[in-house]
């Protein structure tokens, strides 16, 4: 195995979330799944366009891992008119472990529902 591992970094304050303890957690990665997701992200843009399906897109404020602005190119170009985009402050990327986790799954679920 040739591949190049690439640690993850993390801020201090980061350190201190149950995110960092979860044993899920992915701290290092490899090249090659760095090469995979940016190959991954040609991908979307070209079926994105294809999307008819109901589409939610959630979007935490604060996120610094996804790009919102992506996100809301992203959102623009989905062609399905049964689509909606909720934004929440107060959470970023790790919103699971926030505070918000409650009302944000119940917005998930009405959502899903409907």
């Amino acid at each position: 195995d040739r591949d190049v591992y690439v640690e993850m970094p993390v801020s201090e304050k980061a350190k201190l979330t149950p995110a960092m303890t979860d044993p899920l957690r992915v701290g290092t990665v490899t090249q090659t799944l760095l090469f995979e997701i940016v190959k991954m992200r040609g991908i979307t843009q070209k079926n994105i366009l294809k999307l008819y399906t109901p589409v939610l897109c959630i979007q935490m404020e604060a996120d610094k891992v996804v790009d919102n602005k992506t996100q809301d190119q992203y959102y623009q170009a989905i062609p399905t008119a049964n689509k909606a985009m909720r934004i929440y402050s107060g959470a970023d990327h790790d919103w699971i472990w926030s505070e918000l986790v409650g009302p944000i799954a119940q917005d998930i679920v009405d959502w899903i529902k409907t």
